[in-house]
């Protein structure tokens, strides 16, 4: 920010860095890319890390994976896997974030993007890592998960390439960017944003509570709620 922006217009959080939170500000930056880039990453990120008409063109190529027919389509799968994650639990006591949501956020996420049912174990075993890598403060163990996380997708991926999938890996792997096919590693940057990182997309439950708690004490617990919220590529 320069020397010029109000202190009410910039907060600074736990590492002293300068967040930005003025309406006038943001819009400023926003609509100057040159000044201030997305690009604050030394890894591939798509849209996020892109500026200017590359974000226009990244976001305006993955946009039809987000219209609303799509998400239709997709909405019964995913209230069928709420409400059988809810059944498995019972009554007996549970973690939300770890039985609950965090299972449910891999289970929606293959049934989106297509992955095998027998990759959960590894992919929740992967959410843990990440997150103890997130943690612990440690650069080396977080470049470490997210190289785990590439070669999950890249075998994927190739899974794709030999048997020709047509689920929606398949088909982002189809499209053309700038008169060329889209790359591996362009793959693995469009699913890594989409699924929020770590595959937490969709884990949007908080530990310990109430509403979860008085399900759970019901005899016949009523099936999970599932409410798809519309957003854009770039969203999370």
């Amino acid at each position: 920010m320069s020397s010029g922006s109000s202190e009410e217009a910039c907060l600074r959080d736990d590492r002293g860095r300068l967040v930005v939170v003025g309406h006038a500000e943001v819009v400023r930056i926003a609509n100057s890319p040159v000044t201030f880039s997305n690009a604050v990453s030394r890894h591939l990120q798509i849209p996020n890390g892109l500026d200017g008409q590359r974000h226009v063109e990244a976001r305006r190529l993955l946009a039809p994976f987000f219209h609303p027919p799509a998400l239709d389509a997709l909405e019964p799968a995913l209230s069928r896997i709420a409400a059988g994650l809810i059944a498995d639990l019972g009554e007996r006591t549970f973690d939300a974030v770890e039985d609950l949501g965090v299972v449910y956020a891999v289970r929606a996420a293959s049934a989106w993007l297509g992955w095998r049912d027998d990759l959960e174990p590894e992919f929740i075993a992967w959410v843990a890592e990440h997150r103890a890598a997130g943690r612990s403060g440690q650069p080396e163990r977080l470049a470490h998960s997210a190289a785990r996380f590439d070669t999950l997708v890249r075998g994927l991926i190739d899974e794709r390439r030999r048997r020709r999938a047509c689920d929606l890996t398949g088909l982002l792997m189809t499209v053309r960017w700038r008169g060329r096919l889209i790359t591996d590693a362009e793959v693995v940057s469009i699913l890594r944003n989409w699924t929020g990182g770590d595959l937490s997309f969709a884990c949007a439950v908080r530990r310990g509570g109430p509403p979860l708690g008085r399900r759970a004490s019901r005899p016949h617990p009523s099936p999970l709620s599932v409410r798809r919220r519309r957003t854009g590529p770039g969203g999370r």
